[in-house]
């Protein structure tokens, strides 16, 4: 295999394959290199979940498929500095020159994204609903974490069995699939300079891509709850607050529970609304509250 490219170039891609073990995804072990055309390199990993898939530009690029260690060949492009020559199994970098061995091994299939029905997944969309919205069901109880979303057209919907928690996209994805929070957690990081990207489910896999790099992972199976019969459609009843208002009360509660049990109670009575705690409340003007009870809400803080 023979190929030259950029040191910057080549270690994103190598760095963003080995960062698993800091985001506690599976570790990819091997690294598959092989030659798209005399100008383009694909690199492709497979760690028994996901599949990823990057193609580089390159010079001079010729020669059958290698595999190598992953984590060898990424320590060692990161302490390079100067352009990269792959020449057989010797690396060259201004006047560095290493010996690489070849691992044997069966090579990777790349992923064929060509003819296959997709819908756009606007990525900006995705990270607000997946990390300001979903992951607060997993702080709500630090045993009881979740560990798949389901995404429904337009709904990801997430639950640790005690909360449910949903979140909307604006445009819809054509399929429905559970999605884990290490798919969702690549997907944010490994896209985060991207706008949009496409989104398939195709033959029992989930396949995110753009340009430059696709990732496969195998769909999850199971059932998840009739979340559209629990969570109400339609509101009859709609009471304002004022959103920054409320934070600010939640925040002033939240030094308080800190050193207690995290259960707050919220009370709405005609225009107010009061946050309490056995330790202390504060209250604040709400609008349009319908009943003449008080109507009590209890939750946890977090």
């Amino acid at each position: 295999m023979n190929f030259t490219i950029g040191q910057v170039t080549l270690a994103e891609a190598l760095n963003n394959l080995n960062r698993n073990s800091n985001e506690k995804f599976e570790a990819y072990q091997n690294i598959q290199i092989e030659a798209i055309n005399e100008n383009t390199i694909r690199l492709m990993s497979d760690n028994g979940v996901n599949r990823l898939e990057y193609t580089l530009e390159a010079r001079e690029v010729s020669g059958e498929p290698i595999m190598v260690n992953a984590r060898r060949f990424t320590d060692i492009v990161n302490k390079l500095k100067d352009i990269i020559t792959f020449h057989d199994n010797i690396i060259l970098s201004g006047r560095t020159k290493i010996k690489l061995d070849y691992i044997k091994g069966t090579l990777i299939n790349p992923i064929d994204t060509a003819e296959i029905e997709n819908s756009k997944l606007n990525l900006s969309q995705f990270k607000n609903v997946v990390k300001n919205r979903l992951y607060a069901v997993e702080k709500n109880n630090e045993h009881s974490v979740i560990s798949d979303m389901l995404v429904n057209g337009n709904d990801i919907v997430a639950t640790n069995g005690n909360v449910l928690s949903l979140g909307t996209l604006k445009e819809p994805i054509y399929k429905s699939f559970l999605l884990s929070q290490s798919l969702a957690k690549e997907i944010i990081a490994d896209f985060k300079d991207d706008e949009t990207v496409n989104i398939a489910v195709e033959n029992k896999k989930i396949i995110i891509w753009n340009n430059k790099l696709k990732i496969e992972s195998n769909c999850k199976n199971g059932e998840y709850p009739k979340y559209k019969m629990l969570i109400p459609q339609v509101e009859d009843n709609l009471i304002k607050v004022n959103k920054n208002e409320l934070i600010n009360k939640l925040d002033i509660m939240s030094i308080v529970v800190e050193y207690t049990k995290p259960i707050i109670k919220l009370v709405f009575c005609k225009n107010e609304l009061t946050v309490e705690h056995k330790e202390g409340k504060t209250v604040m003007n709400i609008e349009n509250y319908p009943n003449e009870e008080p109507f009590e809400i209890y939750f946890n803080i977090h």
